[in-house]
């Protein structure tokens, strides 16, 4: 089962409790990028709390690790990972996520530009060059609003890397 798949199931278990939750993180990376990174968990966030969340969860055999942010199920690929809110980038609120229609329902989730800063965010601010590559994997197969993504850059401080990152991509181009 693909990441899309769980993400699918556990967000309509959430949804039919009447509980709101987008997924965030390395998980869309894994989503927009067609499987082409992986990352073994789905990071979602929502305002509901982990016991909600829990209860939800009971009939999809997921089990909370020891009173943690963290749910596990003995036969699946992915554990699940109930990030705090509030749902933000860097230092800016997100408003507009996307939805994907699966075969398993709808998955709530970020927009690919804003994966992308998501992404960004963590090389900016931690200089992770893994997260740098990971938003290249997006870009190259979904197509977003670069303006968007400068003027958060710039609203972030970072214009240097993000133009750095621009940089990356125009050469994986073969630019």
């Amino acid at each position: 089962m693909k990441a899309k798949d769980v993400a699918a199931i556990v967000q309509e278990t959430l949804r039919k409790k009447g509980i709101d939750s987008t997924v965030v993180g390395g998980s869309c990376v894994e989503i927009y990028s067609n499987s082409k990174y992986t990352s073994g968990d789905i990071d979602i966030v929502s305002e509901y709390s982990l016991e909600e969340i829990e209860n939800a969860l009971t009939g999809l055999n997921f089990k909370r690790k020891d009173k943690t942010r963290i749910f596990e199920r003995k036969d699946c690929e992915y554990f699940l990972d109930f990030v705090q809110p509030p749902l933000a980038i860097g230092n800016a609120p997100v408003k507009q996520l996307s939805n994907i229609k699966t075969k398993n329902g709808i998955i709530k989730l970020l927009t690919p530009s804003d994966c992308v800063k998501d992404r960004l965010a963590a090389y900016f601010y931690w200089d992770d060059k893994q997260s740098m590559e990971q938003a290249i994997l997006v870009a190259k197969t979904n197509t977003l609003d670069y303006k968007n993504i400068e003027r958060w850059a710039k609203e972030e401080l970072n214009l240097i890397k993000y133009k750095e990152f621009l940089k990356k991509i125009d050469e994986n181009n073969g630019g």
